[in-house]
């Protein structure tokens, strides 16, 4: 059963604030299950950009080679840090995984800043 603790979070949250300084993320405990990364403002995305990244698809879920570099080192860094692991099998109905996690830019109420 998939379940996050608010230390993995707080462990997540200082990873990548050390590793982007210059990114303002908004990143929270779901439901005891998942933890959302929001990219709230960066030099990588434009202004007035709200979107939904897919972790599994990274290189087509972003504009460019920069941005699929940043995103694909916050997936790495939220899988180190909060001991990610995956076991499912969708063909035999069994899904067995550490936590879920989302990463977006901007949120649903806020758009993404571009700073710098």
């Amino acid at each position: 059963m998939a379940f996050i603790t608010k230390e993995t979070v707080k462990d997540i949250r200082q990873a990548l604030k050390k590793e982007f300084p210059e990114i303002k993320f908004s990143i929270r405990k779901e439901h005891h299950s998942s933890v959302s990364v929001a990219i709230m403002k960066s030099p990588y995305f434009d202004n007035g950009i709200h979107k939904q990244l897919n972790h599994y698809w990274i290189k087509e879920s972003t504009d460019n080679e920069t941005q699929a570099d940043v995103v694909t080192r916050i997936d790495e860094i939220i899988r180190k840090t909060g001991d990610y692991f995956d076991e499912s099998d969708s063909m035999t109905d069994y899904f067995h995984c550490a936590f879920y996690y989302d990463i977006q830019v901007g949120k649903w109420d806020k758009d993404h800043e571009q700073v710098g």
